[in-house]
């Protein structure tokens, strides 16, 4: 796995630190199950923060929901396990050009409301 693999991963799923912090917490306790408002204690964030963090995880196919509303970290594959170790040592190693990939990729918010402004055609 190279790091430019990771850091477009990071690009393409994590649109905040939030969602890598949640993400590294979930890597350092794969068999841990996570209350909704232990995470947020756990990160001090507020409930959407976690919330919207919580989200690009399932999109991403990170974590598991038990009928509970439990969350544990279980990626789909293996590969993507691997892509998750890399990041967490990318990030432990270089940290900055890991802040960088995230605040690098523009959030699908940001994109639409700058869409609203485009000169279109007629």
């Amino acid at each position: 796995m190279t790091d430019d693999r990771a850091l477009a991963f990071i690009q393409r799923h994590l649109k905040s630190v939030w969602a890598l912090e949640l993400l590294l917490l979930f890597h350092d306790h794969p068999e841990r199950e996570w209350r909704r408002d232990a995470l947020v204690r756990e990160l001090r964030g507020s409930d959407a923060v976690v919330n919207e963090a919580l989200n690009q995880l399932r999109a991403a196919s990170l974590l598991a929901e038990t009928p509970e509303r439990l969350f544990k970290y279980h990626p789909a594959d293996q590969e993507l396990g691997n892509i998750v170790a890399d990041v967490a040592q990318i990030y432990s190693t270089r940290p900055v050009a890991v802040i960088k990939a995230i605040s690098g990729s523009p959030s699908e918010k940001l994109k639409i409301f700058s869409d609203a402004f485009k000169i279109r055609d007629t």
